[in-house]
């Protein structure tokens, strides 16, 4: 029971610390939206030029950061007192992620330590890595079934209003924002959670080696 305790415990640190991890990756690397921009036809969908694409989704990113304390601009797009606001609302979301992912990083940091001692069992690396399994299972179902019901879902789960439907007249933003690009962002998430998952395992094959040698 303690061990399974544990594992859980640990498995949803691990989702907590690998999903700050994708998402900070995202956040900092423009190449996932620069792929999309191209497979995604966002200059001829939205009518605007790479390079003024580009300034907005930075001034976007720039004002997400944790640590970026200005109010909401754009460099060349409209925007509505509503559009702003829901960005303000996905930066608050932001900061709780970052946060909650530190927490957790620290809270592997000492698992590991105590792994390390013997003075944490094994199995329980079995369990958090099948606890880990199960949110990038959920998500690629989810996008695999009915990724724009998964959309709304989650907009339902993490938003008390309807101010994330925006409208291109007053937020064109959401013409270079479009969900095929959270899409791809989905599927970076899983990934980086999956490799969680798997690194997880792979710990708990090379302890078990290891005691068998012992």
């Amino acid at each position: 029971m303690k061990k399974l305790l544990l594992g859980i415990i640990l498995g949803l640190a691990a989702l907590s610390a690998a999903v700050a991890l994708a998402l900070g990756a995202i956040h900092l690397s423009e190449q996932p939206y620069k792929y999309c921009i191209d497979a995604l036809s966002i200059e001829e969908r939205s009518g605007l030029a790479r390079e003024e694409i580009l300034d907005n989704y930075r001034a976007v990113m720039r004002y997400l950061s944790p640590f970026y304390e200005g109010e909401f601009s754009l460099p060349s797009l409209a925007f509505s007192e509503s559009g702003a606001f829901h960005f303000y609302e996905c930066k608050l979301i932001f900061r709780a992620v970052y946060l909650a992912g530190a927490l957790s990083a620290l809270l592997w940091f000492i698992a590991a330590f105590k792994l390390k001692r013997g003075k944490l069992p094994a199995g329980t690396l079995a369990v958090s890595g099948a606890a880990t399994l199960l949110l990038p299972a959920a998500l690629f179902l989810g996008i695999a079934l009915d990724f724009d019901r998964a959309f709304v879902i989650f907009h339902e789960l993490f938003f008390g209003n309807e101010l994330w439907i925006f409208d291109y007249r007053s937020d064109p933003i959401i013409n270079i924002l479009p969900q095929d690009f959270f899409m791809t962002c989905a599927a970076v998430i899983g990934a980086v959670l999956l490799a969680a998952a798997a690194a997880q395992f792979a710990a708990f094959a090379a302890l078990k080696k290891r005691e068998r040698t012992i």
